[in-house]
């Protein structure tokens, strides 16, 4: 019986070492654990995300930190989108309903989706790209489908009724005159009406 416990807690992403995958284009890469393996995929992360921040659990930390702990245990094989892009989706151990989605192909990161619970009910999709424009639309109508259906997977699992909130989308490498600000909230900020 322990044995079966345990085959069953490493098959959901226990402390078993992940094999590593890469580097780019991430073709070899099973799922978002393999990929987390990859010290390549690591620094593109990095790369990517630079000092950036948000506020997604509890405090700020930077987004390369949450969204490596969003990809821990995978939600499933890592997906082909065609012309060398992959998207990898994952959630953090223990906690699924926190989840994210990588899109990258061989230049590294394209784009990020975060699913956050800013409140107590429905979940945010944040995208998190470099710049906006017709890219990052594009990019980011495919992670909303991602992010559709893990939720819609989430509330059947859960016998609850969650659905997507909506979509932000965050550019991080906006000229200062043409940036629209996105404030990310924690939870108790949103609660006490201090940030909206």
């Amino acid at each position: 019986m322990i044995a079966a416990v345990l085959a069953l807690s490493l098959a959901w992403g226990g402390s078993r070492p992940a094999r590593a995958c890469g580097p780019a284009p991430y073709a070899a890469c099973a799922d978002s654990r393999q990929l987390l393996a990859s010290k390549d995929f690591q620094a593109s992360l990095k790369r990517f995300a630079g000092n950036a921040q948000a506020a997604y659990s509890q405090r700020d930390r930077s987004i390369a930190k949450e969204v490596a702990e969003r990809l821990a245990a995978p939600a499933g094989p890592s997906e082909d989108l065609g012309r060398g892009v992959r998207l990898f989706a994952g959630c953090r151990t223990n906690a699924c309903p926190e989840k994210a989605a990588v899109m990258l192909d061989r230049s590294g990161v394209l784009a990020i989706g975060v699913l956050a619970y800013h409140s107590e009910s429905n979940p945010m999709l944040e995208v998190i790209a470099q710049r906006s424009g017709p890219q990052t639309a594009a990019r980011a109508a495919i992670l909303r489908s991602w992010a559709a259906k893990a939720v819609a997977d989430d509330a059947a699992r859960l016998h609850v009724p969650l659905v997507l909130q909506g979509v932000k989308i965050r550019a991080l490498r906006e000229d200062v005159a043409t940036a629209i600000p996105v404030k990310t909230c924690s939870r108790i900020q949103t609660l006490i009406h201090r940030c909206r």
